[in-house]
C-alpha cells in the first residue's frame, strides 16, 4: 500500500493513509522487538504526516503509548495515555479502531492503569450495541486475563463461560452462513 500512495500522491486524505502504514509498520517492529525501526515510522508520522492530519487519532495515540513503553518512557506513555482517555466516548467508530484499542487495552492491563476498566467496558458496550459477536468475544479476552491477574476466580469463570458461549454463537452463525452458500 506504500507504494500505491507513492503513485497517487494526490488522493483524499492521503497523509492519513499513508500515517495509517506507517502505524502498522510500527506496530510490526514494536512486536517484533524492532525499536528503532518503530521510532522511525514515527518519525516519519510526526515529520511528514502529522502537519496535515488530527495528530488527536486513536491509532497514532495507541501507537505512540505502546512505543513510548517500549521505550521505557513512562511519562510520554502517560501524557499519551491521559489524551486517548480525555477523548474517550461512546461515539467512537468501533471498527474503524477496534484493533488499536484491543493492543492499547494489553498496554492497560500490563502497567495496571486504571482506565483498564473503563477501556474495557466503553468497548463493550459499543461491541454489544454493535452486535458484533467477535468484538465482544475479544474484548471477553481481556475481562478473562483481568480477573485471572487479580485472583478473582468467581468472575474469571464467569467470563470463562460467557467466551465459551460466545464462541458457540459464533461458531453456529459460520455454519448458518456456510450452508447458505
Amino acid at each position: 500500500s506504500l507504494q500505491f500512495l507513492e503513485e497517487n500522491k494526490d488522493i483524499d486524505n492521503y497523509y492519513f493513509y499513508l500515517a495509517v502504514d506507517f502505524i502498522g509498520l510500527g506496530r510490526c517492529a514494536l512486536h517484533t522487538g524492532d525499536l528503532e525501526r518503530a521510532r522511525e515510522y514515527e518519525r516519519q508520522i510526526r515529520e511528514i504526516c502529522a502537519p496535515h492530519m488530527d495528530t488527536d487519532n486513536y491509532s497514532y495515540l495507541t501507537f505512540q503509548a505502546a512505543l513510548y513503553h517500549a521505550s521505557g518512557d513512562a511519562k510520554e506513555r502517560d501524557c499519551c495515555i491521559r489524551r486517548i482517555q480525555s477523548s474517550l466516548n461512546h461515539r467512537i467508530r468501533i471498527m474503524d479502531y477496534f484493533d488499536d484499542f484491543y493492543e492499547y487495552a494489553g498496554l492497560l492491563l500490563e502497567i495496571d492503569d486504571e482506565q483498564f476498566l473503563h477501556l474495557i467496558r466503553l468497548l463493550d458496550d459499543l461491541a454489544e450495541h454493535a452486535k458484533v459477536t467477535n468484538l465482544q468475544r475479544r474484548i471477553r479476552e481481556w475481562k478473562i486475563k483481568y480477573h485471572k491477574k487479580i485472583g478473582d476466580t468467581a468472575s474469571y469463570l464467569q467470563e470463562t463461560a460467557r467466551f465459551y458461549e460466545d464462541t458457540m454463537r459464533m461458531e453456529r452463525s459460520n455454519r448458518a452462513m456456510m450452508l447458505e452458500m
